[in-house]
């Protein structure tokens, strides 16, 4: 109720009642003094110390800046907020948020990332390490430790999926069989090494048939669809597959700026269908990375073909935009123009 005794140092009074107001009630837009000089000359001027302009013309005291609520119409209370070491920042506004509204349920961020930041692992869908940090659920027993205690690679007796192999009591993914380099304890992944029926060293031919090397863009036709004198040097037709599905491209003339992790290589950026279980590359970062393939001799390239990570990367990452380069030494560059004279994107 409105006094007529002034206790408050702030207190401002109605010019013509001499009625005592709260500093909050002048230049609220609501008149509160019979005369209304409770909202007469609503400027930055007229607020009372300690106390905060609002426009299009209120007051509000100090202590209700950057407390995670827009006291003002136009929200200035809550922009170019400092925030103490105690307060949490939103992400976007820089609102403060105390830190009895942090994790309370009630989003006071606009994006909510003040009560995100409370969520376990679990609640996230990801699996949580010794140490607390969260890693995607793919990287549990998939033959690199990701926890830093290796907690991710312990107790792995559940079978191992299609693109995995059983390795000294856990999972080994299945791209690093075959490779040379033995990776378990007794060698299994270096053993019957085959594809569809061929040695490592031998090429597959569709009709199942198995074929040296030495066979291969030999003028004879050796498997029953021709395709070992395919891509041999001649000028291909267009959509002509160069290599990379059916891996006559080996993996050493696949490369590529970074990888996320060892079972995201570049080797493994090869166009399957989407039915065929499978990874991708994926690079460390997002812009700027290259991926790079040495035909082996000089080739004549009418088309790229891209799919992205689909349903085997479980971030769903794709990729949006990019350009080409071809090279005779892997020194020197030049981009592919077209025929406007513009680098293509």
């Amino acid at each position: 109720c409105k006094k007529t005794q002034c206790y408050w140092p702030d207190d401002i009074k109605c010019e013509r009642s001499g009625v005592c107001l709260r500093s909050s009630d002048q230049c609220d837009r609501f008149t509160d003094c019979e005369d209304g000089s409770d909202e007469f000359f609503c400027a930055a001027e007229d607020c009372p110390l300690s106390h905060h302009f609002c426009e299009p013309g209120s007051c509000i005291p100090d202590n209700k800046l950057c407390d995670g609520v827009g006291d003002c119409d136009d929200e200035s209370d809550e922009i170019d907020c400092v925030c103490t070491n105690v307060e949490f920042q939103c992400e976007h506004s820089g609102r403060c948020v105390p830190p009895s509204a942090v994790c309370d349920g009630v989003p006071d961020c606009e994006n909510a990332s003040e009560e995100l930041i409370c969520q376990s692992c679990a609640e996230k869908g990801l699996w949580q390490c010794d140490s607390g940090e969260c890693i995607n659920n793919a990287s549990v027993c998939d033959g690199d430790k990701d926890c830093s205690s290796g907690a991710d690679e312990e107790n792995c007796n559940a079978p191992c999926n299609d693109l995995q192999l059983e390795c000294d009591g856990g999972c080994l993914p299945r791209y690093r069989a075959c490779d040379g380099l033995e990776d378990c304890s007794n060698g299994e992944d270096e053993i019957n090494c085959t594809a569809g029926g061929c040695s490592a060293k031998q090429f597959h031919c569709l009709d199942g048939s198995c074929l040296l090397e030495s066979q291969l863009c030999d003028n004879l036709t050796d498997c029953s669809g021709g395709e070992d004198e395919d891509d041999c040097g001649d000028v291909p037709p267009p959509g002509f597959p160069l290599g990379l599905a059916s891996r006559y491209i080996p993996d050493v003339y696949v490369t590529a700026s970074s990888e996320y992790k060892l079972e995201f290589a570049p080797s493994l950026a090869r166009h399957t269908p989407s039915s065929t279980p499978g990874y991708c590359w994926v690079p460390s970062f997002v812009v700027e990375q290259w991926l790079q393939v040495y035909f082996g001799k000089t080739t004549d390239v009418t088309g790229v073909l891209i799919s992205g990570g689909g349903s085997n990367w479980d971030l769903g990452s794709w990729v949006t935009s990019f350009t080409l380069a071809f090279s005779m030494d892997g020194a020197s560059w030049a981009p592919y123009e077209g025929s406007s004279n513009n680098v293509q994107i």
